[in-house]
């Protein structure tokens, strides 16, 4: 049974949800809003918001100082690409007006309005935006966890792991063998899995015989 709705419009409507409330906010003299998540959806919002509504005081909460984009990552692994092109900072953000927080969401009080901080800051807010990114179930498969993912990186999530993956397949001698696990569905981006198993494949072919 499906819902009828396809992915361009659940992304339209994801696009223009920031925007909703704006009126009222933009209404109240010093109106806050906190965006969780630096990736493209939280800074996308951030930008929308300020840019709509210079008035109203944008905070946006990065977990890191840059950004690793996923999407274009299985060009470092095969061997085409840069990790370096792949990571993009937030100074264009800061120069927009969104102030910039380094950190880690830890809890929401919906009825004090506020959102607490792995530091123990607590920031007040108005309108509150989660945009966190995507989370693993480790125990999908037997013997990988959080703990491994030093020695059996997934590299799903771009950046350490990326690196990691690309250095240990260099490090394989000729003729290994190398083995990827699927993740289940329903996925974010289904040709991921396709396009790293071709262009390991390419590299092997190309690099180790």
């Amino acid at each position: 049974m499906t819902s009828g709705w396809s992915r361009r419009t659940v992304l339209g409507l994801i696009a223009t949800a920031p925007t909703l409330a704006l009126p009222g906010i933009a209404r109240a003299k010093g109106g806050r809003v906190v965006v969780v998540g630096g990736g493209f959806g939280g800074s996308a919002a951030a930008r929308t918001i300020k840019r709509l509504a210079p008035g109203i005081e944008v905070t946006l909460i990065a977990r890191d100082t840059s950004f690793v984009c996923c999407p274009g990552s299985n060009t470092v692994i095969g061997g085409f690409g840069r990790i370096e092109d792949q990571t993009v900072g937030y100074d264009a953000l800061a120069k927009d007006g969104v102030t910039i927080i380094t950190g880690r969401a830890e809890a929401v009080d919906t009825d004090a309005r506020t959102l607490r901080l792995a530091d123990g800051s607590v920031l007040p807010y108005d309108k509150l935006v989660l945009s966190p990114g995507i989370g693993f179930f480790w125990d999908e498969v037997e013997g990988v966890s959080a703990a491994t993912a030093g020695r059996i990186p997934h590299a799903w999530q771009a950046g350490e792991q990326t690196v990691l993956l690309r250095r240990q397949l260099e490090a394989m001698p000729d003729g290994g063998t190398f083995a990827l696990v699927a993740p289940v569905g329903p996925l974010r981006c289904p040709p991921a899995v396709g396009e790293r198993v071709s262009l390991i494949a390419h590299y092997f072919k190309t690099a180790k015989p």
